[in-house]
């Protein structure tokens, strides 16, 4: 489906498939749309496992982006990542 919408290029990466995934949603009527933290930094780690924890360590995962170095809240603001998927979120709700 997103490629018969222009929205994936054949070979796209994980993060072009998550900008696409986030656009798409973004075209469709729904009234909430959220974002994940860690899909803006490209975390691969599985957050928030059920479980207790002392089977998952959920609540001990700090941040991380795709290579694993930390990621702290003060620059989310200036992530070229995060801003190129709410880039894409404004632009498939504009594309509404």
């Amino acid at each position: 489906m997103l490629r018969a919408e222009g929205l994936l290029p054949e070979g796209a990466g994980i993060e072009e498939t998550v900008v696409a995934l986030h656009r798409h949603l973004a075209r469709t009527p729904s009234m909430l749309l959220g974002v994940s933290l860690v899909d803006c930094v490209g975390e691969r780690r599985i957050q928030n496992q059920p479980g207790t924890d002392e089977e998952h360590p959920n609540w001990r995962i700090p941040l991380a982006d795709a290579q694993g170095a930390p990621v702290y809240v003060d620059d989310l603001a200036t992530d070229a990542r995060t801003a190129r998927l709410l880039a894409a979120v404004r632009e498939g709700i504009s594309a509404r």
